[in-house]
């Protein structure tokens, strides 16, 4: 699959959704979205462009508090690539994003 800026947008739309309140969004398609961004930034991601991989990355980065929100959800298959991804973010994003991750994740379980 070739990910075009097109999907990636989409995409990151799709994550930027508040899933607690909004109800037409199905288990179902958020385990698709998080499992493919899993799937780009750690299954796959040796035959992933690097170009490609950073650019999801920090696209997933600048949104590590809806995805610790992701972390609440229902569905274990959802739960279980949300804490792949996080580890990813952790472990590859430059600067003080590791460090943004904390925070937010300190504050989200008060």
């Amino acid at each position: 699959m070739v990910l075009t800026e097109r999907v990636i947008n989409l995409l990151m739309r799709l994550l930027d959704a508040d899933y607690d309140k909004d109800s037409s969004i199905s288990p179902l398609v958020t385990m698709c979205l998080v499992r493919l961004i899993e799937s780009v930034l750690c299954t796959h991601k040796k035959t992933t462009r690097n170009e490609t991989s950073q650019n999801l990355l920090m696209m997933v980065a600048a949104r590590h508090t809806p995805v610790l929100r992701l972390l609440r959800s229902k569905c274990t298959a959802v739960r279980e690539s949300v804490a792949l991804l996080m580890g990813a973010m952790i472990r590859d994003s430059p600067g003080n994003v590791p460090e943004l991750i904390r925070t937010a994740a300190l504050s989200e379980g008060k």
